[in-house]
């Protein structure tokens, strides 16, 4: 199995941030899971193309 990729904290802290500003923002708590996941569903995005187009 595979081991799953994790963003960094800056990179999460950052991405919290841009979500809190949105209209859609959460608690600080529910921001940061949900910068992380994005983080995460990026990196897999890109990681499947990459493969699709090697």
């Amino acid at each position: 199995m595979e081991q799953q990729w994790e963003p960094d904290e800056e990179a999460i802290r950052q991405r919290a941030y841009e979500i809190s500003q949105r209209a859609d923002g959460g608690s600080p708590e529910e921001n940061w899971k949900r910068a992380k996941e994005e983080l995460r569903d990026e990196w897999w995005t890109r990681r499947q193309q990459k493969k699709e187009g090697a």
